[in-house]
């Protein structure tokens, strides 16, 4: 899932189905930013993918680029 935003102690986080999860601040990396892409352990752990978000926020630039080119 990726951090869409904050909401004061929750992130608002969406799936890949477009489900929306409401997530404890707390229970995220302290690190986490918005844009990045969590994954969630079995022990209930979550961490970010810094792959994933890095492959996700790639293909994000490249349709911004693509969209308002000069």
């Amino acid at each position: 899932m990726v951090i869409d935003r904050f909401e004061g102690e929750w992130a608002v986080c969406e799936s890949q189905a477009g489900t929306i999860y409401h997530v404890p601040r707390a229970s995220l990396p302290k690190d986490a930013r918005e844009g990045d892409v969590v994954v969630a352990w079995g022990n209930g752990r979550l961490s970010v993918d810094a792959a994933a978000t890095a492959s996700r926020s790639a293909r994000v630039q490249a349709l911004h680029d693509k969209l308002f080119r000069d």
